[in-house]
């Protein structure tokens, strides 16, 4: 079977007449008929948006175009300095901006075991940064850190992936992002992963800035999340960037910058402060939620569940912020730190009901057991 080019698009005359429809806004029979003189006469603007739009598997809409372009879109510096607390010189930023940085969360010493493991099993799959060419549709390296911190609060939280670049319409350094939400709640994080930085890193700081501003709008409208503050995270795997937007204040911050370098043990290694302030960063999200669900003032009795759910994960953040003695001690107290959370979070209802017919398992040990239990059971393994 022949592969189709990535960089070329289909010419199914359906999708042709599709796309065009959308883009200028005319029924599918009068792009059809003068398909050819609209496509000449396209906005140079518009055509990367017309390519992305046919070799996307996904269904052509007007929503879908415009959140195409809002992707292809890269902000000028312009676009923000001046506002926000935000310096003229992009080269003043982080020093001039405010400062805003959470109390840091240790995670076990075992959870980082397994994360570096899982983590070099993926960059098995996807050739190592050095030599990935091209967009950063198969830039990944984060996502086993986001999905593992993320998977921690059991369809609680989510993370909705932003469309990777699929065009070279960009200096090289296609984006793939990560938007974290909770449930019954707004986005409070978004991570914006690029494989060149330096070269245009004013510009995707803009961006990740106009980015933040815009969820923020929009949580205004939530009322469990107007107030929250926002957080961004911009990285081309090598350094991470962290900023956050306070609606309350309408000012960013800057946190800090982290650097990863090295081989492939020692950009794993040094994740490790990284993976702790992503947790933070996402159970502050968290317990914001639970704060806001538990005081609720339309004077009704906040539910119990959320009373107790925010008892339970303030005793947990209080153990994972405490400074450790020692590695055993880091283990325990943040063990039984996980322990207290994992009773917080299943008092909480999920984002999305859970398919199944058993009990949510609440600990690693529980879904080991299901896991062979239900593995054996439909799998009788001879005969």
């Amino acid at each position: 079977m022949t592969k189709r080019s990535l960089s070329q698009p289909t010419h199914e005359p359906a999708r042709v007449n599709k796309a065009l429809s959308v883009i200028l806004g005319v029924s599918e029979d009068e792009a059809a008929g003068v398909w050819v003189e609209r496509l000449a006469n396209l906005a140079k603007e518009d055509m990367p948006l017309f390519l992305t739009l046919l070799r996307d598997d996904a269904e052509i809409s007007a929503q879908r175009y415009k959140k195409t372009k809002q992707a292809l879109q890269v902000a000028a510096w312009e676009n923000v300095a001046g506002q926000h607390g935000v310096p003229l010189s992009f080269m003043a930023l982080d020093r001039i901006l405010a400062h805003h940085s959470l109390t840091p969360c240790y995670l076990p010493p075992s959870f980082h075991y397994m994360l570096f493991q899982s983590a070099w099993h993926l960059l098995d799959v996807f050739p190592d940064l050095d030599f990935q060419e091209g967009e950063a549709a198969r830039v990944r390296t984060l996502e086993p850190f986001i999905m593992t911190l993320v998977a921690i609060f059991r369809g609680r939280i989510a993370d909705i992936p932003e469309e990777p670049m699929k065009t070279k319409v960009l200096p090289p350094g296609g984006e793939v992002k990560h938007e974290i939400c909770v449930s019954g709640g707004p986005s409070f994080l978004f991570v914006v992963e690029l494989k060149v930085l330096m070269a245009q890193k004013p510009a995707y700081v803009a961006q990740l800035f106009l980015e933040l501003l815009s969820a923020a709008k929009e949580n205004s409208l939530d009322k469990f999340g107007s107030m929250q503050r926002v957080y961004g995270i911009l990285t081309d795997l090598d350094a991470y960037h962290f900023y956050s937007y306070d609606p309350a204040t309408e000012r960013f911050a800057f946190d800090c910058t982290m650097p990863v370098f090295g081989g492939r043990e020692e950009k794993l290694a040094r994740m490790v402060p990284v993976t702790n302030k992503i947790f933070g960063i996402i159970l502050s999200g968290y317990m914001e939620m639970l704060v806001a669900k538990a005081s609720v003032t339309d004077g009704r009795a906040p539910p119990a569940g959320f009373t107790k759910a925010l008892e339970l994960s303030t005793e947990a953040h209080q153990l994972f912020i405490k400074l450790p003695t020692s590695k055993k001690n880091l283990e325990e107290q943040a063990t039984a730190a996980l322990g207290l959370l994992q009773q917080s979070i299943t008092l909480v209802p999920r984002l999305q009901a859970l398919q199944t017919n058993i009990a949510e398992p609440t600990s690693q040990a529980e879904l080991s057991r299901v896991a062979e239990e239900h593995i054996d059971k439909f799998n009788p393994w001879v005969g």
